[in-house]
């Protein structure tokens, strides 16, 4: 039997927002894919990342698993990582997922952890389906699609908050997901991120989202660094900064929670 040490980290934490959970789990020798999807699955949480130590302390390995698959790109899990690794002592490190771009994070000036993001590009569709409207239940000013999850730009931040989207509805459509945004009243920008193929439906705290948002609302707000807020039933708070082809997303995080898995 196995013993793995794993601990449970909240990201994008911080005036009233109680962020998004993950756990990390550190390991050494060998973790098969399906081992590691078990012990998501046991885990239960909206993510599990498995990070492993490669070529220099500086250097890790990373996977992510929702509790029912395998995810290609996780922000809030990479982000959760860097808090793993900070608590461990160190100030920077570069994560190598196997499906998607390398990640670097670092403790800024004042201590809390930025992480960079690929930025997400997106492009103005021209045709908003009424399906859509419907699944959501409000009017849809702009729609920009991209190869992650969709922008649906609307009214107001008040609207965002009173969404009851139809997810049954919203499965039936083509894209994975959407990111339903607006200009913020006491941040640059809100959103709500929604991901109707998969059993979670809502995500709390997204970080591949705003790897899409913080470039479009930089062109719409004429601004590179933005404060964001992801108006999820558990909240999220973050700020974005615009460099070259990457979006920084620095925030805070907590440590809610920590124990020992036998594999």
């Amino acid at each position: 039997m196995r013993k793995l040490f794993y601990q449970l980290i909240s990201v994008f934490t911080g005036d009233a927002a109680k962020g998004n959970i993950a756990a990390v789990c550190h390991f050494d020798g060998y973790l098969s894919g399906d081992e590691m999807q078990k012990m998501a699955e046991d885990l239960n949480q909206p993510a599990t990342a498995f990070i492993q130590q490669s070529g220099s302390a500086y250097q890790y390995n990373i996977r992510w698993f929702a509790p029912d698959a395998e995810i290609e790109n996780c922000g809030h899990g990479a982000f959760a990582s860097a808090a793993f690794l900070k608590e461990k002592g160190l100030e920077t490190a570069t994560f190598e997922p196997i499906s998607t771009e390398k990640m670097m994070w670092h403790l800024n000036d004042i201590g809390k952890i930025s992480l960079q993001l690929a930025i997400i590009p997106s492009k103005l569709h021209p045709h908003i389906r009424p399906e859509l409207e419907s699944g959501l239940g409000c009017k849809v000013l702009e729609y920009h699609i991209n190869n992650n999850k969709h922008i649906v730009r609307v009214a107001s931040e008040e609207i965002i908050r009173q969404l009851k989207p139809n997810f049954h509805a919203l499965a039936q459509l083509p894209p994975f997901g959407y990111i339903v945004t607006a200009k913020g009243e006491t941040t640059d920008f809100v959103s709500r991120t929604f991901v109707p193929k998969v059993r979670q439906l809502e995500d709390h705290g997204t970080g591949s989202s705003h790897a899409a948002l913080a470039p479009y609302w930089s062109r719409e707000l004429n601004k590179s660094t933005l404060s964001a807020r992801q108006l999820s039933p558990r909240g999220a708070l973050m700020s974005c900064t615009i460099t070259e082809n990457q979006v920084n997303i620095t925030a805070d995080y907590k440590i809610i929670g920590e124990g020992e898995y036998f594999l």
